[in-house]
């Protein structure tokens, strides 16, 4: 796989490295502390943002999830180990950026994104308006790491054993059953033949 796309070099070599390691003993396979997670939807008024604006604080995790025309459709934050919360932005769209305004302008609270710099930034500074202040990227940190895979699914998968659906596997399947279906609706027409080309 290496000598046909090269990028994958630095994961092949990471991946022999371990395979040694592991063999000698020296390894363990990472496993799901959480394999059973507590998700919940929210509303932005079932948390105070007085709450989170001063002092010190536990680290929190946030991403965001955009309409396509780019417009926020839903927040999650991660306060503790295997839980999540999420906030559908348009249920009370004031209440939800003063809580995420609360969360990002504490400078005593650090902030973990994967991917800030994509779409998250966007949505909060320009946006929201928020300024973000104390927070990291853990896909730089990946980037850093040089040889990890960046992509946050198997990143967590390769260093926690965490296991998750990737969106593509969700939607694919439903997908292809479309596009079956449409195609065998097609199928049964009498389609015109187009003269030969000149």
């Amino acid at each position: 796989a290496g000598f046909h796309d090269s990028s994958k070099l630095g994961a092949i070599y990471e991946d022999f490295r371990d395979l040694r390691l592991l063999l000698d003993g020296q390894l363990r396979r990472p496993v799901d502390e959480y394999p059973e997670p507590d998700y919940r939807e929210i509303l932005p008024g079932q948390r105070d943002p007085a709450d989170y604006a001063t002092g010190e604080a536990l680290p929190i995790a946030l991403d965001f999830e955009t309409k396509v025309n780019g417009d926020i459709y839903c927040w999650s934050l991660c306060e503790r180990p295997g839980t999540g919360d999420v906030i559908f932005h348009d249920d009370d769209p004031r209440g939800s950026t003063n809580l995420l305004r609360a969360i990002c302008e504490n400078p005593g609270q650090l902030k973990v994104f994967h991917n800030l710099i994509g779409v998250d930034w966007q949505v909060i500074t320009e946006q929201l308006g928020i300024k973000l202040v104390n927070f990291e990227d853990t896909m730089i940190g990946a980037y850093n790491l040089s040889f990890t895979p960046q992509g946050l699914k198997p990143l967590a998968r390769r260093k926690l054993g965490m296991v998750m659906d990737d969106y593509s596997d969700l939607v694919g399947r439903a997908r292809t059953t479309w596009l079956l279906n449409q195609l065998e609706c097609l199928s049964v027409l009498d389609w015109p033949l187009l003269p030969p080309p000149a």
